[in-house]
């Protein structure tokens, strides 16, 4: 022993969720930042009601490192990696979770790399079929390969 005391570590419990409770699943509060998938997302979950989305490319959010960077853990986040043999279905999900989805602010999160070039298409494209400009605020954060943030601007 080195003289000091251990101060207990408080651990968060989360609600008891039965497997096979998709119902309980959706709506539990403590899921809401972890993150999904477009191609997997439940467009129909309500944690994305009312919600700042942030759509985030697997290379920022390597670069960043955190969701809790990303996000300040309290909003619903959508990871995207771009297969140019999954785009048509991945446009019809983004547009279909934006348009059942009262979302005010979405912020889309992308490197420079070729591949987050795709999904910033991707994503214009959505916006485009839906004319969100006036219903969501959009934003782009670019973040830098070592996870600082080179440019934040209004879409």
């Amino acid at each position: 022993m080195c003289g000091h005391s251990l101060i207990p570590e408080v651990r968060k419990t989360f609600p008891k969720v039965s497997a096979g409770d998709d119902t309980a699943v959706e709506k539990a509060e403590h899921l809401v930042n972890w993150p999904v998938d477009l191609y997997h997302a439940n467009i129909n979950s309500d944690a994305f009601e009312g919600q700042h989305l942030h759509i985030v490319s697997l290379s920022a959010l390597a670069a960043v490192g955190s969701v809790q960077e990303l996000s300040d853990g309290k909003h619903p986040i959508i990871v995207v990696a771009y297969y140019p043999e999954m785009e048509e279905i991945m446009q019809a999900k983004l547009i279909e979770l934006v348009e059942r989805s009262t979302i005010p602010k979405i912020t889309l999160v992308r490197t420079n790399v070729p591949a987050d070039m795709a999904i910033l298409t991707l994503f214009n494209y959505a916006i485009d079929q839906l004319g969100l400009d006036a219903e969501a605020e959009l934003e782009e954060t670019v973040v830098r390969p070592d996870g600082t943030i080179q440019s934040v601007q209004q879409l």
